[in-house]
């Protein structure tokens, strides 16, 4: 088991600036050679994390299971989810019924990255 900390980087969206939108990201790192997704969604007004869930892989199924407890811990049924091209969020937005946007111009990055054992 290990944990993560890390600081938020800024977001930087040029054309939708609104309280009502998530960010949705799946970020892949290594760990001890070991590959892990982190899965993470922020207020893009605020940069406060929301969620975030560590997997050893990504797809459809923990994308789904990812915005499944974002759901149960914030109401984001009005807002839009600002995805970067992810196929596995696209399809659980979808699945939900969620508002999504592909958006190339949400930058999220992780910085400062420590991981403890």
């Amino acid at each position: 088991m290990f944990t993560i900390g890390f600081t938020r980087g800024e977001l930087q969206l040029e054309s939708v600036q609104s309280a009502d939108h998530v960010t949705a990201d799946e970020t892949v790192f290594r760990v001890n050679n070991e590959q892990h997704w982190l899965y993470e969604a922020a207020d893009p007004e605020t940069n406060e994390l929301l969620h975030t869930q560590i997997e050893p892989t990504k797809n459809s199924i923990l994308a789904q299971q990812f915005l499944a407890q974002l759901r149960e811990k914030h109401d984001g049924s009005d807002a839009v989810f600002l995805i970067d091209g992810s196929h596995s969020l696209k399809d659980a937005c979808s699945r939900y019924g969620l508002d999504h946007m592909l958006s190339a111009t949400v930058i999220a990055t992780a910085s400062n990255v420590s991981f403890e054992r």
